[in-house]
């Protein structure tokens, strides 16, 4: 059981509705998008636009793939890329 207990929070967790799996249809495209909402949140309040930026009336997020991988360890380069392919295809 410990082994088990270990894999259980407190580390880092992705949370998102079910709600919003439903309406995207997926519990990964809602993993992904929670993600990039978290990001967009902490850009708002960087002063030093490190993060991201508001321009041109959309909110950007500078994030390498690298730091994609780790927070989606579980994902492959090429499923992160899918996801956020299809995502920007819904306009979200």
């Amino acid at each position: 059981m410990s082994q088990k207990s270990a894999m259980l929070l407190p580390s880092y967790t992705v949370s998102f509705t079910t709600e919003l799996a439903c309406v995207l249809g997926s519990d990964r495209q809602a993993q992904i998008l929670q993600q990039v909402h978290w990001w967009m949140d902490l850009a708002a309040n960087d002063d030093a636009g490190s993060i991201g930026k508001f321009e041109d009336g959309r909110w950007w997020v500078y994030q390498e793939m690298r730091k994609w991988r780790l927070r989606f360890a579980y994902l492959s380069r090429t499923t992160i890329k899918s996801i956020r392919k299809d995502l920007e295809g819904m306009g979200v």
